[in-house]
C-alpha cells in the first residue's frame, strides 16, 4: 500500500509501544538466537486461493511480485522486468560481497532474528519514506548480505514475536542515522503496493527462521514492513502468495493505522528481547462489546474512527539481550551523512525534487535526488528519473484513472 498514506498510523504507532504492561512475559535462560533453544513453528500448508490483482494502469507489464517465487540460489539480476509504469526498477536483488557496502543498492531484504534482521530505508540522505517508497533499499544489522549496514548506535531497542503464522520484530530506531528526515512520520512498505509490483518495486524477502538447521533459506510472499517516527516493524507470514492465512496475518490494505494495530507489541525502549507468542487476531478483525466478531477495514476513502483498540497477544519464554552481543557486525558502521537533526543547514529546507515511484512531499528533507536511471549495480546512488518527460510525482496517495482521482 502507499506510504503517503500513513500519517495516522505512525502517531498511533507510538501508543502501541506503550502497552508494555499488557502482555505477560516470563524470562528464562538465555536461549540460541537461531531458535533452536525454543519451539518454532513450521510454515502453515499452503492453500491457493483466487484474488483479484491490482495492476498499473500505466503499465502493460503483467508482472505480479507476489507471485514471483524465487528460489534462494536462483535469485537473479533484477526480479521486476518491467520498465513502464513506475519502474524500471530501481536497485538490485542479487547481491554479494561485491555490493556489500553502505552504497548499496540491494533490494532483497532479511527477517531471522533479533541478530539478523534488515529494514527498508532511502539510498540517498534526507528522502522521506513517502517520497521513495518505490525504491528503498535494504539495511541490515549483519555482514554477508551484500547490503548496507545500519549505523552503529542507531538500534535503540526491539521485541521480536514468534507465532503459530508470523514472525514480527518492531523496535525504535534513530532513522536520521539511515536516510530519514527526523520528522518523517513515514509508511508502510509491502510485497504488494498499489499494482502488485511492491514497495519497494522488485524487493524480495527471504528468511531461516522456519528450519532448525538456520542455513536454508525461504522466500517470504508475504511481508510488510513499517517506517518513521523512529519507529520500524516488520511482518513475515509463510505461505503461498495467496494463502488465507498468510493473507490475512500479513493483510497490507490498512496502512493508515501502522503498527498499532497491524502488528500489536510490548516493544520497549531501551529493550531487546525474543518471545514466543500467540497469534494476534487478523488486522482489523475484533471482538466488539456485544461479545460478537466484527472485521474492520481501512477502506479507501479514510476513516474517522477506529471501533477498537488491538491488545498485543500473550507471550513466553521471553530471553533479553545486550545490544553490544547482538550487533557486533555494526561496530564502527557509521550514517551516510551526518544526522539531519545535527545539520544545521536542514532544518526548515525543503525537496523541491519530484520523487520517482513514491509519493507525496518531503516535508524536511535537504537538498534534490540525482535524476540518472537505474542502478548499474556498480554501487552508486541515485533517484529515477522523470519517465517520457514527465516528473513522477508517485502514486501512494492519488492516482488519475479515468479522469478521477482515487486513493491507492
Amino acid at each position: 500500500m502507499a506510504a503517503t498514506r500513513s500519517l495516522l498510523p505512525l502517531l498511533l504507532l507510538g501508543q502501541s509501544l506503550a502497552h508494555s504492561d499488557l502482555l505477560p512475559r516470563a524470562h528464562h535462560a538465555r536461549a540460541p538466537l537461531d531458535g533452536t533453544g525454543t519451539t518454532i513453528t513450521a510454515a502453515p500448508a499452503a492453500s491457493e486461493i483466487a484474488l483479484a490483482k491490482r495492476q498499473d494502469a500505466t503499465s502493460t507489464c503483467n508482472f505480479d511480485l507476489v507471485s514471483a517465487q524465487v528460489a534462494f540460489d536462483q535469485i537473479p539480476y533484477q526480479v521486476d522486468p518491467c520498465t513502464d509504469g513506475r519502474g524500471p526498477q530501481y536497485g538490485y536483488n542479487m547481491c554479494n560481497s561485491t555490493t556489500q557496502n553502505q552504497d548499496s543498492l540491494c533490494q532483497t531484504i532479511y527477517l531471522n532474528n533479533l541478530a539478523d534482521f534488515c529494514v527498508w530505508a532511502p539510498p540517498t540522505p534526507n528522502t522521506n519514506i513517502s517520497d521513495s517508497e518505490g525504491y528503498e533499499v535494504a539495511w541490515c544489522t549483519k555482514n554477508g548480505h551484500g547490503t548496507r549496514l545500519i549505523p552503529d548506535g542507531a538500534l535503540k531497542g526491539a521485541q521480536l514475536l514468534r507465532t503459530p503464522n508470523y514472525i514480527q520484530i518492531v523496535g525504535f530506531i534513530d532513522q536520521t542515522m539511515i536516510n530519514m528526515p527526523a520528522d518523517d512520520e513515514g509508511g508502510e512498505l509491502d510485497g504488494r503496493g498499489q499494482d502488485n509490483r511492491g514497495n519497494p518495486m522488485g524487493g524480495l524477502t527471504y528468511s531461516n527462521a522456519y528450519n532448525g538447521s538456520n542455513t536454508t533459506y525461504y522466500q517470504m510472499l508475504n511481508w510488510q514492513w513499517f517506517m518513521g517516527s523512529d519507529i520500524f516493524c516488520a511482518k513475515i507470514c509463510p505461505g503461498a502468495a495467496y494463502d488465507p492465512d498468510a493473507y490475512a496475518y500479513c493483510f497490507n490494505q490498512d496502512d493508515e493505522v501502522g503498527c498499532n494495530y497491524n502488528m500489536p507489541n510490548a516493544a520497549q525502549n531501551g529493550t531487546f528481547e525474543v518471545c514466543d507468542a500467540d497469534n494476534a487476531p487478523p488486522v482489523g478483525q475484533y471482538v466488539g462489546a456485544d461479545g460478537k466478531t466484527s472485521t474492520w477495514t481501512q477502506g479507501w476513502t479514510g476513516f474517522s474512527t477506529i471501533p477498537y483498540t488491538p491488545i498485543p497477544p500473550s507471550s513466553s519464554n521471553c530471553v533479553t539481550y545486550q545490544s553490544a552481543e547482538l550487533f557486533t557486525d555494526l561496530a564502527g558502521v557509521l550514517p551516510s551523512s551526518a544526522p539531519a537533526s545535527l545539520t544545521a543547514s536542514s532544518a526548515g529546507a525543503t525537496n523541491t525534487v519530484a520523487a520517482g515511484n513514491g509519493a507525496g512531499t518531503s516535508r524536511n528533507a535537504a537538498g534534490s535526488a540525482p535524476t540518472s536511471g537505474a542502478s548499474t549495480g556498480t554501487g552508486t546512488s541515485s533517484a529515477p528519473a522523470a519517465m517520457a518527460g514527465l516528473p513522477i510525482v508517485g502514486m501512494g496517495l492519488l492516482a488519475l484513472v479515468g479522469g478521477l482521482f482515487v486513493l491507492v
